[in-house]
């Protein structure tokens, strides 16, 4: 016993009492050490340990933010393993709750297009409700370029697997409100002109009645110097109706 606390029985008390209690954000930083190792260590253990005291600590917008942040890095190399411990459920969880939380959804959304670039993975990502939660977050951060360029992402993906599913859930309509409010992001502009490529694959009617071929030939036009945005904007030029058109039946 200190010398302190042998003259002042309170402050041995309190300093008891504290003693016998977690300090406070312990389990954030226990949360924030397990994101941590999940990272490092190419191991199953981690990233399952880290995926329940993710969900455990689901109020904490903080934790959910490091936690989808961590999830989409980890999903560059074991997205499957990702969705198997339930590193998806965790993140779309994260994403409707913390609705507002502008870096959250857009590492979200990061995580939604990794997950999605793989065929099964594009299924349980919508299966999951990750169409939903992408719509959500670009209707509320409309500013957001980055939430905007990484939901674009996701919808470029999830069209390249599955656009029917897609394109009726709004997907068509929201790549095209990106493309038209976002013109000057040659990124953004990637994505769309991919998402817009396999939607015109399934019908290149509505695609053109929604101005998506008029937005495709302006990101051409104005992205000169992304190979990207010019490869895949040449493709989906040659599904324009009018193009089509153009080309001579065959004998």
């Amino acid at each position: 016993m200190s010398t302190q606390e042998r003259y002042n029985p309170y402050l041995a008390s309190s300093r008891k009492k504290r003693a016998g209690k977690p300090d406070e954000g312990s389990e954030r930083d226990f949360c924030m050490m397990l994101f941590k190792q999940m990272c490092e260590i190419d191991e199953p253990e981690p990233m399952a340990k880290a995926i329940i005291h993710m969900k455990k600590q689901v109020a904490d917008a903080e934790v959910q933010r490091q936690g989808c942040y961590s999830l989409a890095h980890k999903a560059i190399t074991h997205g499957r393993s990702v969705i198997l411990n339930g590193g998806l459920e965790a993140a779309l969880t994260a994403m409707n709750r913390h609705l507002s939380v502008e870096r959250l959804q857009f590492d979200g959304c990061e995580l939604l297009w990794r997950l999605a670039m793989d065929e099964d993975g594009a299924k349980s990502v919508i299966d999951a409700g990750g169409l939903t939660a992408i719509l959500a977050c670009l209707a509320l951060h409309t500013e957001s370029v980055r939430v905007q360029e990484e939901a674009g992402g996701a919808l470029r993906w999830l069209a390249s697997k599955d656009p029917q599913r897609v394109m009726d859930g709004g997907g068509l309509e929201a790549v095209t409100r990106i493309m038209e409010n976002f013109a000057q992001f040659s990124w953004i502009q990637m994505w769309c002109c991919g998402a817009l490529l396999h939607f015109s694959q399934l019908d290149n009617k509505r695609v053109s009645e929604l101005g998506g071929f008029r937005m495709v030939k302006a990101a051409l036009r104005a992205h000169v110097k992304s190979p990207e945005v010019q490869r895949l904007g040449t493709l989906a030029m040659k599904l324009d109706p009018e193009a089509v058109k153009s080309i001579p039946d065959l004998p």
